[in-house]
C-alpha cells in the first residue's frame, strides 16, 4: 500500500452531505494532488494525473485488447445522477472503446458457478456513438478482467455525427429515478475542445422492478479497451455522482445546430441553414486538410471555397463560433461526408444483401404518414442496423440516419416499412403486419414533388441503393397526395424511371378512395391494367365468396390451421371479425345450404352490386348484424395461418351489399 502511495498522487474526493441521505462525489482531476485508493479499486497502476485529468497510461500493453479499470462505491437512492467529461484520440471500435457501469440491476448465477450482473451502463464503442446500454458483466477474479455480454441498447445518439479518429471529447449526463424507473442521457459529443452544452439524447423507462435501500452500496466502475498504441490516448477529467437531482443545469443546454444540410459542387461545400447565419467570427477546418480560397454568406447558405476540387475520400469538416441572429452561437461541431463517383454504388444483383427500395409515400393524405418500404431480395436475412437513409433534395447532402440502433433481421424476400409515425400508419393501411414496421427518428420529410433516397451502408458509408423520384411525373405535372410510388421490377436499378409506377386504385386501404399504397406486402404491379384479376395486392389473391368459404373449410384438414375473416367498409372502418370458430362455422352453413348455381349466382350479383335483401340473407344467415346494417359496399378479408408464428395468406372479396 505504502508503495502505490509513493508512486501515485491521490485524489481529493469532496463527499458533501445534505439532509437525509442526499449527498454528492465531485471529482476534478485535474485538481488533485493525490490518487487515494481507499476510494478506488482496480488497475490504479495503468492511470497517472496530469493537468489535463487522469490519464490512461499503461507502459506495458499488449498489442489488442487491454483493459484497464476503476470502481468505487457510492450510495443508492431513490434519484441517482452521474457526470462525466472524458477525452480520447482514437476511433471507437471493439479493440478501442469504454464503458461506464452506473447501476446493478440484478445478478444470476450461471451452471460454473459464475455470477453475472446487469448493468445500466453508459458506452462508446464500436458504433462510434454514444449510448446507453443493459449488459451482462462478468468480473474474473483470477485476470482481473471484466467481459461484457448481452448488450442491448437503450438510447443511442444517432442525431450526432460519429466520432473520428482522433480528438474526441464527450460530456455526458445520465439521471435515473427509480419509482418512475426512467432513465434520460444528455450528451454534448460535437467539439474536443469548447463544451457546447449537455442536450437530451433520450429517455427510457425500464420494466425492471428496483427495489430501494438507503444502506445499499452501489459499484460504480470505468472499463477502458485499447490497443497498444492507444495506451496513453484516454483521460478521465471529471466524474460527479449525485444522489440528488434528475436533470442537469438548465442553463448548459444551448442553441441547435444551424446547419441543416451539407452538398458539395464543383470546388465548394455548401452547408445550408436554417437562418441567417453570422460567419464574422466563425472558423472552418476540414480534415485532410485542403486550402481554403475564400468563405462566403449567401442568405442562408454558407459557401466554402476551395483552391482546388477535393479529391475522392472521406472528410470531417469542423465549424465553430456561426451565429445565430440573435448573437448566440450555434454549436460548435465536426460534420462527416464522403465524396464518391456515382460507379462506387454497390452494382445491382439480386443476391446482393442490402435492402431494396421497393416503394415510396412522399405526399401522403392529411394527417397521414410518409413511408419507405424496402425489400430483401437476397436468400437471406439482412440486419438493418447496419444501413441508414439519406435524403437528397436540390442537389444537398442531407444527414444520413440509421434505420434502427437495434438489431432488426429483414427476413429473405420480405418487406420492412420505415417511418416517423407508426400508429398512425398503421390506422391507415390493414396490410402492415405485426413486426413489419420501425418508427425511425428524425425521419427525412420527403419533399411532395421530388427528390432522391439513398440507403447508405453504415460502416463503409458507402451507397448501395438510390432513386431519385419526380412525383408529378406520375401524375400529368400534377401532384395528387395520397398515392404511393411503388417498383416495378427488384432485377432493374431502383434509380430506373420506368421502373415505377403510381399505386393502383384497386387496392384495399383503409380510406378507400383518398389513400392508396401496399406497405409492407408486394406491390399492385398490373391491376390497373387487368381488371378481370382485381385484388387488393399482388400478395392477395382476390377469390369469389365460394371460393373463399371452401377456402376455409379445406383449412381445417391441416393440423394447428386458423382463419379469421374481418370486413370493413370502403373507408377502412372495421365493422366486424370472425375468429375460427366462427368463420368455419359460417363457411359449413354457406356451403351445406346454398347450391353451385346459387353460388355462382350471388357472386355474379355481388361483382354487379345488385344484392338484395334476400341474397344477405343466404350469404349470412345467422348474422343478423349485416341484415341491420345500411351497407353499400365493403371489403371481406379471409387470413390463412397454417401454423403459429408464420405470416397468414390472405384472400380478398369486395362485397356489393345494399339494403
Amino acid at each position: 500500500m505504502g508503495a502505490i502511495k509513493r508512486n501515485l498522487v491521490a485524489l481529493v474526493v469532496s463527499l458533501l452531505f445534505y439532509a437525509g441521505s442526499n449527498a454528492q462525489m465531485v471529482i476534478n482531476f485535474a485538481d488533485s494532488t493525490t490518487l487515494n485508493n481507499t476510494y478506488w479499486q482496480g488497475t490504479i497502476d495503468k492511470f497517472k494525473l496530469s493537468s489535463k485529468g487522469l490519464m490512461l497510461n499503461d507502459t506495458s500493453p499488449k498489442a489488442t485488447y487491454n483493459q484497464a479499470t476503476l470502481s468505487l462505491f457510492y450510495p443508492n437512492s431513490k434519484t441517482l445522477s452521474w457526470e462525466g467529461q472524458v477525452h480520447f484520440t482514437f476511433s471507437p471500435s471493439q479493440q478501442n472503446g469504454f464503458e461506464h457501469l452506473l447501476y446493478p440491476i440484478g445478478s444470476t448465477k450461471s451452471s460454473k458457478g459464475e455470477v453475472y450482473t446487469t448493468y445500466i451502463a453508459l458506452t462508446v464503442r464500436g458504433e462510434r456513438k454514444t449510448q446507453l446500454e443493459r449488459v451482462d458483466v462478468y468480473y474474473n477474479k483470477a485476470n482481473g478482467k471484466y467481459s461484457l455480454y448481452n448488450r442491448k441498447t437503450l438510447i443511442q445518439n444517432v442525431t450526432h455525427t460519429s466520432y473520428g479518429k482522433a480528438n474526441n471529447k464527450l460530456c455526458y449526463y445520465v439521471s435515473f429515478d427509480q419509482e418512475k424507473r426512467t432513465w434520460n442521457l444528455y450528451a454534448d459529443d460535437y467539439n474536443p475542445y469548447t463544451q457546447r452544452g449537455l442536450t437530451l439524447i433520450g429517455s427510457y423507462t425500464d420494466d425492471y422492478e428496483y427495489s430501494y435501500t438507503d444502506s445499499q452500496k452501489l459499484r460504480s466502475s470505468f472499463i477502458i479497451t485499447y490497443s497498444k498504441k492507444n495506451a496513453q490516448n484516454f483521460t478521465l477529467e471529471k466524474l460527479i455522482l449525485r444522489t440528488e437531482g434528475t436533470e442537469p443545469d438548465p442553463n448548459a443546454v444551448t442553441m441547435p445546430s444551424i446547419i441543416d444540410s451539407i452538398n458539395y459542387q464543383g470546388k465548394a461545400i455548401q452547408l445550408y441553414c436554417s437562418t441567417q447565419p453570422n460567419i464574422s467570427n466563425a472558423t472552418f477546418k476540414l480534415v485532410p486538410t485542403q486550402p481554403i480560397k475564400t468563405v462566403y454568406c449567401n442568405s442562408k447558405v454558407i459557401n466554402i471555397v476551395f483552391e482546388n476540387a477535393l479529391p475522392k475520400g472521406e472528410y470531417e469538416l469542423w465549424v465553430s463560433k456561426i451565429e445565430y441572429p440573435s448573437g448566440e452561437y450555434s454549436p460548435d461541431e465536426r460534420v462527416v461526408f464522403s465524396l464518391t463517383d456515382d460507379e462506387d454504388e454497390t452494382p445491382h444483383n439480386t443476391q446482393q444483401k442490402i435492402p431494396l427500395i421497393s416503394e415510396i409515400m412522399p405526399y401522403p393524405v392529411v394527417d397521414g404518414a410518409e413511408y419507405i418500404e424496402l425489400y430483401n431480395v437476397s436468400d437471406s436475412p439482412i440486419d438493418l442496423k447496419d444501413f441508414g437513409i439519406m435524403l437528397r433534395t436540390e442537389g444537398r447532402l442531407g444527414k444520413t440516419i440509421p434505420i434502427t440502433t437495434e438489431s432488426f433481421l429483414l427476413d429473405a424476400k420480405s418487406f420492412a416499412v420505415l417511418t416517423p409515425w407508426s400508429e398512425v400508419l398503421c390506422e391507415q393501411f390493414d396490410s402492415l403486419k405485426e413486426g413489419v414496421v420501425i418508427e425511425v427518428p428524425n425521419f427525412p420529410s420527403m419533399p411532395n414533388n421530388e427528390g432522391q433516397l439513398c440507403i447508405v451502408e453504415l460502416s463503409t458509408k458507402r451507397t448501395v441503393e438510390k432513386y431519385a423520384y419526380s412525383y408529378k411525373y406520375f401524375f400529368d405535372n400534377k401532384v395528387v397526395r395520397g398515392y404511393s410510388l411503388e417498383r416495378i421490377n427488384y432485377l432493374q436499378a431502383a434509380n430506373e424511371k420506368d421502373n415505377w409506377q403510381r399505386s393502383s386504385t384497386k387496392v384495399i386501404n383503409k380510406f378507400g378512395s383518398t389513400s392508396y399504397g401496399t406497405p409492407g406486402v408486394a406491390n399492385s404491379v398490373g391491376l390497373d391494367k387487368d381488371d378481370s384479376n382485381a385484388k387488393a395486392t399482388s400478395g392477395t389473391k382476390r377469390l369469389q365468396l365460394s371460393d373463399i368459404a371452401r377456402k376455409i373449410i379445406a383449412a381445417q384438414s391441416n393440423k394447428g390451421s386458423k382463419a379469421r375473416v374481418t370486413f370493413f367498409d370502403m373507408m377502412g372502418k372495421r365493422i366486424a371479425t370472425w375468429h375460427n370458430q366462427q368463420a368455419v362455422s359460417w363457411a359449413k352453413i354457406y356451403t351445406e345450404s346454398i347450391t353451385e348455381q346459387q353460388s355462382a349466382d350471388i357472386d355474379t350479383d355481388l361483382n354487379a352490386t345488385n344484392v338484395t335483401q334476400a341474397h344477405v340473407a343466404k350469404i349470412f344467415p345467422s348474422e343478423s348484424f349485416f341484415l341491420a346494417q345500411p351497407i353499400t359496399q365493403m371489403v371481406m378479408l379471409l387470413e390463412l395461418r397454417k401454423k403459429a408464428g408464420e405470416k397468414p395468406r390472405n384472400y380478398v372479396t369486395v362485397l356489393g351489399i345494399a339494403r
